[in-house]
């Protein structure tokens, strides 16, 4: 009887284990990441905010914009484009609202940033293309995640002022497929961030981060992912597994 009691009890402890095991990649999944951490069972989420937010634009050739300050843009921009005569190169800046105690007690186990689709409105103005989703990107348009190291002003940031940024432990969202079969919104990458935001953690200040096309990429390519002026849904948003 004692042998069974024992048994009865190891199987309880088992499928406990098992229980919680689940419930925790269950919430991982929501955000794309399969790995559990039985550590983790709670998530903190930031969203962007109006205070959070710039776009850099850069065309060389006319160099129109290199002074240009885009701050409180609708969209978090990565692209790259060129026509005759002009080289247009944006890269977008955003700063969460951390936590009150990350530099002193918050400790996480996982970092995820969490993007989504947004296009453009005003994309026509200076480079022809409505929607960069629907024109074929035949490059690869990967993106960059690194972390900002040094001070910027949302007011006042330009192309030629723009702070310096650091690729150790840089993330990236992999390319995507686009064209006119392309299906709106399926634009949606959730970007490991763990270790880039333990270093902001270490080193006890944030800057922020920035999105940005690999140095090595040519044109024509485009990612536009939602900031402020987009509905909460659509929003930049850093979630914790702590």
């Amino acid at each position: 009887m004692k042998k069974l009691s024992f048994i009865m009890i190891v199987l309880v402890v088992l499928y406990s284990c098992k229980k919680s095991a689940e419930t925790v990649q269950q919430a991982n999944q929501a955000t794309g990441e399969n790995n559990a951490v039985a550590s983790c069972q709670a998530t903190l989420t930031c969203t962007i905010n109006s205070a959070a937010m710039v776009q850099k634009d850069s065309a060389t050739g006319v160099l129109l914009y290199v002074n240009t300050n885009y701050a409180n843009y609708p969209v978090f921009k990565t692209e790259k484009w060129a026509w005759p005569g002009h080289r247009l190169e944006s890269r977008s800046l955003l700063k969460f609202n951390l936590p009150s105690n990350f530099f002193t007690g918050f400790n996480f186990c996982q970092a995820y940033l969490v993007l989504k689709e947004y296009p453009d409105p005003n994309s026509p103005v200076y480079i022809g293309v409505a929607n960069p989703y629907y024109t074929t990107q035949v490059t690869n348009n990967a993106v960059n995640i690194v972390r900002v190291k040094s001070n910027w002003s949302q007011s006042s940031v330009t192309w030629n002022t723009q702070p310096i940024v650091s690729y150790v432990n840089a993330a990236s969202a992999p390319l995507i497929a686009t064209g006119s079969g392309y299906l709106a919104g399926s634009d949606q990458p959730i970007i490991n961030v763990t270790q880039m935001m333990q270093d902001v953690k270490a080193l006890g200040i944030d800057y922020g981060l920035e999105i940005s096309t690999p140095a090595n990429t040519p044109p024509n390519v485009g990612r536009q992912l939602g900031a402020r002026a987009v509905p909460v849904p659509l929003r930049a948003r850093l979630v914790f597994y702590y």
